[in-house]
Parts: C-alpha cells; sequence; structure tokens
C-alpha cells in the first residue's frame, strides 16, 4: 500500500513525476484526509495539493524561484514576476497531518524557539533547518495579518539560513485614505525588491491580466462557500476545510484555480438539486473560528457523525474578497487592507456576523490556537458579541492546529459530543 507517511515528504513527493504513482498518491491522501472519493472536485483539490508541492520542492532543479510568503500575501504580484509563492503554513499544515512535524518543532526548539512560540512559526524555523520545506531563493514576510509572530520568524530563518528577507507592514486601520496609501507604498516596495532580486521589470499589463482571472476565481470560491446554505447541507465539513486550500495562493496556475472552483459550484448545485446531503436536514449548523487541528481532522468528521455539520471555516474569510480600484496597484491595496485578520476584533466580528446569517449558522466552536497571542487575547469579546447579537452558543477549545504535543484528543471529543448533545 502506497504510504507517504513511510516515504518522508521529499522522497514521495517525486513520485507524482510517476503517472501510474500520482494516483496511488491521491486516493492516499483523499483517504487520510477523509474526503468523498465520490466528489470529483475532491481528486481536484489533491491533485492541486501535489501538483504544487511537486513544483515547489522542484523549483531550482526547473530553473523557477521560489519565495516563502506568509499568507494571505498579494500572491498575484509574484506569479507576474514568475516566481513561485509558497506559505509555509500549507507545509506545517500538510506535515502535520502526514505526522512528520514533531520533528521540525523538535529542531526549532533545539535553536531555543519556545514551545509556547506559534507552532507555524516553529515549523518554519525547523523545517528550514531540516531542509524538510522547498528551499526559498528569497522570504517576503507580510506582517501585520493578525500574526505579529511572522515578521521575527522569518527574520531568524533568515538569520540562520542565510536566505534574504523582505519585510511588508499591513496597516492595522484599514478602510480609510490614509492606511490604503500606506499599503499602496509597501506594494510598490514589494514590486521594487522582486525586480531587483530577479533582475526584470514588472509587466503591469501580464499583472492585470493575473489579477482579472485571480477575481474570477474569488467569486466562485465565495459562491461555492454561498451554496452550503442548502438544506441538508450538500458538502462535508472536511471539503469546507480543504476547498480553500487552491485560492490560498493559487497554487501556481490562476486559470485552473478558476476552472476548480467553477466545477466545484457546478458539483454542489447538482447535488442539491438532486436533493443529496451528508447530514439530516435538522444537524446543527457550526461556524468552525480559526483553523482546525490539521492532525485530528477525524473531528470534522466525527461531528457529522453526532449530528452537527461544520457550514463554514472561518479562515476561508481570508479570501473572501476580490481586488478593484482605479488601477491596479490601488485594487491590490483594496484587496488586501480588507482581510479581516487586519484590524480590530470588531472587524473579525462583523465578518463572524455576516457568516452566521448567510448560512443560518446554530452554533460555532473557537478553536484557540496555542501560542495565537492576537486570537485568543479577543476569543471572550468574539463569544459574547457574537452570542449578544445573534444568540447562538458559542465552544471554546483550547489546542494546537498543527503540534498534536498541544492537544488533549479525548478531552475534546468529549466536550465537544457534551456541545453537540446540548444543541439537540
Amino acid at each position: 500500500m502506497f504510504n507517504i507517511s513511510k516515504l518522508g515528504m521529499r522522497k514521495a513527493i517525486q513520485l507524482a513525476d510517476d503517472q501510474k504513482m500520482k494516483p496511488l498518491m491521491a486516493s492516499y491522501l483523499l483517504n487520510l484526509v477523509g474526503l468523498d472519493e465520490k466528489l470529483k472536485c475532491n481528486t481536484e483539490v489533491i491533485n492541486f495539493f501535489i501538483d504544487h508541492f511537486y513544483s515547489s520542492f522542484n523549483a531550482k532543479k526547473n530553473g523557477n524561484l521560489l519565495a516563502w510568503v506568509n499568507l494571505p500575501a498579494p500572491t498575484e504580484i509574484f506569479y507576474a514576476f514568475d516566481i513561485i509563492p509558497f506559505g509555509p503554513e500549507l507545509m506545517a499544515s500538510l506535515s502535520s497531518t502526514l505526522g512528520f512535524a514533531i520533528k521540525d518543532f523538535e529542531m526549532a526548539e533545539s535553536y531555543g524557539i519556545s514551545r509556547d512560540s506559534c507552532s507555524f512559526d516553529s515549523h518554519l524555523i525547523g523545517s528550514s533547518l531540516l531542509n524538510s520545506s522547498p528551499q526559498a531563493d528569497m522570504l517576503v514576510s507580510t506582517t501585520g495579518t493578525g500574526c505579529d509572530a511572522q515578521g521575527k520568524s522569518f527574520e531568524v530563518t533568515s538569520y540562520l539560513a542565510g536566505i534574504p528577507v523582505h519585510h511588508m507592514s499591513t496597516p492595522y486601520r484599514n478602510n480609510d485614505p490614509e492606511a490604503i496609501n500606506y499599503y499602496k507604498e509597501e506594494l510598490l516596495r514589494l514590486i521594487e525588491f522582486l525586480e531587483e532580486f530577479t533582475g526584470n521589470k514588472l509587466d503591469y499589463e501580464k499583472l492585470e491580466a493575473i489579477v482579472e482571472v485571480s477575481n474570477e476565481a474569488s467569486k466562485c470560491f465565495r459562491r461555492s462557500y454561498e451554496l452550503r446554505r442548502a438544506r441538508p447541507v450538500p458538502i462535508g465539513g472536511i471539503e469546507s476545510i480543504a476547498h480553500y486550500a487552491p485560492i490560498t495562493n493559487f497554487y501556481g496556475d490562476m486559470g485552473r484555480t478558476e476552472y476548480f472552483y467553477k466545477s466545484l459550484c457546478s458539483e454542489i448545485e447538482q447535488r442539491i438539486k438532486d436533493g443529496i446531503g451528508v447530514v439530516n436536514e435538522d444537524a446543527i449548523r457550526i461556524l468552525w473560528l480559526h483553523f482546525p487541528p490539521m492532525h485530528d481532522l477525524k473531528l470534522i468528521k466525527h461531528i457529522e457523525s453526532i449530528g452537527g455539520i461544520v457550514v463554514f471555516p472561518e479562515p476561508a474569510l481570508l479570501w473572501w474578497d476580490v481586488a478593484e480600484g482605479k488601477n491596479i496597484i490601488d485594487a491590490l491595496a483594496n484587496k488586501y487592507t480588507s482581510i479581516f485578520s487586519n484590524g480590530d476584533a470588531q472587524k473579525r466580528i462583523d465578518k463572524d456576523l455576516e457568516i452566521i446569517k448567510l448560512l443560518d449558522v446554530d452554533a460555532a466552536i473557537d478553536f484557540l490556537h496555542w501560542g495565537c497571542k492576537n486570537f485568543c487575547s479577543i476569543a471572550t469579546l468574539t463569544k459574547d458579541t457574537l452570542n449578544e447579537e445573534t444568540g447562538i452558543p458559542i465552544l471554546e477549545i483550547d489546542g494546537d492546529v498543527v503540534d498534536p504535543r498541544n492537544y488533549a484528543s479525548a478531552q475534546i471529543r468529549t466536550r465537544v459530543e457534551a456541545f453537540i448533545e446540548m444543541l439537540k
């Protein structure tokens, strides 16, 4: 039986070049994650993963530049320079799901990185030292997008691995001219950095074409989640998590990403027409706040087995908006300053309220990620405000998204089961 966990990430990903092995790899990942094999788009989203990681691990061999970028980042600009933008958060998530991540955490900790730090940042540093992630030519930190440690972790990686780093600062305030103008300057600084690094001038017409396709992909992406309002819910909670992966950095192909979300919408619409649902009509509809535990995705499936379903994962809101403005830089500035994690707690709460109304949410689970000071610090405010505004109950769970050492599986299952039972 094909087993990536036994082969190791680097060795396994090279098998993607073998057309006989790639379907075996896709089938293994489908079963590991718990995706429904009956959905054609689930196979495609797994192939997205495989192809993106294959091209990233082989970037240098294929003569391509690769940049590690924090998510969300203005990836459209990187594609305009023919640079592969790679999200180390995605690497940490996949490594955690496959059971590879602990050695990366331990390596970072051996260099003095605290276990109480955000595990995404610890993994970034450790995997760079172990060379278990695709080798970066540059690091671009989008400091300010809700994760204060991002900039420092990139700085530490730059120091230890000798990789050049560029810092972008995203303004705390947004939706005002001063903040947008500030971020426009940051985008121009990024372009200047990439022009100097590559020796090539930015082709603005190419960037405009990329943004146009990116916007269409974003509209289809949003539509695919709006369709989850249907009763019974036509697609599972695991799918709601897996399906925001392609748009995180468009996986190297904007057109393919747009086609994926159009196809996904068509498949969901057909399921609704045929009355197909993954749970009963009266299942408890759950908004999942923050990221889920990537090492315990079975929890999401377990929720469905006890009468609930995750209809929306909050991180999908990171790619909810399109780029619109009087020129391309203005449009990108509007898009990336509008992200819910840029700004105060009220901005996040307003977005969550929009989703609760849109998808007829019954309850929420807030996964308080170990090491995430920003979101943990506003957990009580978020819980109280959402409850006061909508009346929905909210369960808070302490755990870690990618480090299983900071996670109590049995205790969490017991609390989730009691929560669902209370709501029935």
